[in-house]
């Protein structure tokens, strides 16, 4: 194989005054094909690096994706729209952080339990405020950053059949709001048009999504959370996290210091604005309540062992959390969202999946971190929950 730049080295030699010596000339000859396949590698890598480095950059305009940027879904038909069916359990529980890349277009989700859970959550934010909405100064910023983005932007572009802008003139000023048209809410657009404890609670009555908001403090710039409008808790009080850091929040959570604090720490530090990742965990909860402020998690305690007899598993439900993380550009906040699926055991049974399910409940304690089984307590409802699982009623 020839290679006319190492063919011409005696000529190239000749013109610059000797530069190469004879033995130097046959030796890059004979190594020519090698040579130049470590020169085409050594391009392909700094043009794949360029690629990388370019796709980790901040948004360079300093704002949260645009509405070009978010997939508008056209003749939306929320009443006719099914959750989304996730069945996360595996046989063995590993502790990890299990993050995907997710698109802006999959931050908010609704489907046909819609109109009932926004009507749960105004009733949960008028009777339990304090318990599902706060706000620390640290995060006013940030709570107007997203309030804006959400109702200016990210709900009319993706959800127009659901969420309509509307522009009129008022003494000579031109006003800008939101029209929600299941609910019929009027929203303002300005952020700055009323408190941010104002701000989560349009947030908490439009979408059934729980916000946290993680902000750094102190030298080591730690997270903390520093506002949220959770409706929704899974077995403790967001109260009792506020003000907390990420590894004081999850102090409960067996071998979290040991397994996962440090790659979450430093997977959070560089998660930059634009882009987005998702989750899922999952729990058994006998009770089906969505307002879950215990129960669900157990810290150590005696808990007594459900039986048939105070067991009712028409209310029992699979509990999903679909999580997503995303970066605000300007506040720089951390915004962690929650949506809960609850799906009926029943169902599980009839999609054939109750012997997974139950195999799962004992893949809690025989997986990377065994004190699992106990922190969701399935010492209490594991038993009952396998044996309904496996029994013939309602299996396909």
């Amino acid at each position: 194989m020839a290679i006319p730049f190492f063919d011409n080295l005696t000529a190239f030699s000749r013109e610059n005054d000797g530069i190469l010596d004879g033995p130097a000339i046959a030796w890059l000859q004979k190594h020519a094909i090698v040579i130049a396949a470590l020169a085409s590698c050594a391009v392909i890598i700094w043009y794949y690096r360029q690629i990388v480095v370019q796709g980790s950059q901040p948004l360079e305009n300093g704002n949260l994706p645009s509405a070009v940027d978010i997939v508008p879904l056209h003749g939306f038909h929320w009443d006719e729209t099914e959750p989304l069916a996730y069945r996360p359990f595996k046989s063995q529980y590993h502790l990890t952080m299990g993050v995907q890349q997710a698109e802006v277009s999959e931050l908010i989700q609704i489907d046909r339990m819609y109109l009932d859970r926004i009507q749960l959550r105004k009733d949960l934010i008028a009777r339990h405020e304090d318990q599902v909405l706060a706000v620390n100064p640290p995060a006013i910023e940030a709570v107007r950053e997203l309030y804006s983005w959400l109702v200016d932007q990210y709900l009319p572009q993706r959800y127009g059949d659901i969420f309509e802008l509307h522009r009129q003139e008022s003494s000579g000023n031109i006003e800008t709001f939101l029209q929600n048209k299941v609910t019929d809410d009027i929203v303002p657009i300005d952020p700055n048009l009323q408190s941010p404890e104002d701000a989560l609670r349009i947030i908490g009555r439009q979408v059934e999504e729980d916000f946290l908001f993680l902000l750094p403090s102190g030298p080591e710039e730690q997270l903390v959370l520093e506002a949220y409008i959770a409706c929704f808790p899974a077995g403790f009080a967001w109260t009792m996290k506020r003000g907390k850091t990420l590894a004081e929040i999850h102090q409960p959570v067996p071998d979290y210091k040991k397994k996962l604090q440090l790659s979450m720490d430093r997977f959070l530090s560089r998660l930059e604005p634009g882009k987005f990742v998702k989750r899922l965990n999952w729990s058994i909860t006998p009770t089906g309540e969505l307002f879950a402020l215990q129960d669900l998690h157990n810290y150590g305690g005696h808990e007594e062992e459900l039986t048939l007899e105070n067991f009712d598993p028409s209310k029992a439900r699979l509990r999903c959390e679909r999580q997503t993380l995303h970066r605000l550009p300007k506040s720089r906040a951390i915004v962690f969202t929650i949506k809960t699926y609850m799906y009926p055991l029943d169902s599980i049974k009839a999609e054939g999946l109750g012997s997974q399910l139950a195999e799962a409940v004992d893949g809690l304690r025989n997986g990377s971190s065994p004190m699992m089984y106990v922190y969701k307590n399935a010492v209490s409802w594991g038993k009952v929950v396998q044996d309904y699982l496996r029994s013939e009623s309602s299996q396909s």
